[in-house]
């Protein structure tokens, strides 16, 4: 954000439905079996550890960002539709 000239004076939250990547994010201890994990983990590991992102618990039932990526039933469907702050697109006859 320094680079756009912006200045964050807060930890930025990071909402996840992992609770087992939260823990390895959280954790400090370099595992052996976490080598072949990505260098971006690794960048969001030492964010999490210098208290800049805030990893947070998010379960399956809460997950927005699921209109975007997965078939959902109607009511689920509107309720994300809702909080986005979406609106449904009157069709013109």
């Amino acid at each position: 954000m320094l680079d756009l000239r912006q200045q964050v004076n807060y930890v930025v939250s990071l909402s996840c439905d992992n609770r087992s990547t939260i823990k390895l994010a959280e954790n400090p201890v370099f595992f052996a079996r976490t080598k072949h994990v990505q260098v971006h983990y690794h960048f969001l590991r030492e964010k999490v550890l210098q208290r800049d992102i805030k990893l947070q618990y998010i379960g399956m039932e809460g997950q927005t960002a699921d209109v975007f990526t997965k078939g959902l039933n109607a009511s689920k469907f509107e309720e994300f539709r809702t909080q986005l702050g979406m609106m449904r697109r009157e069709s013109r006859c």
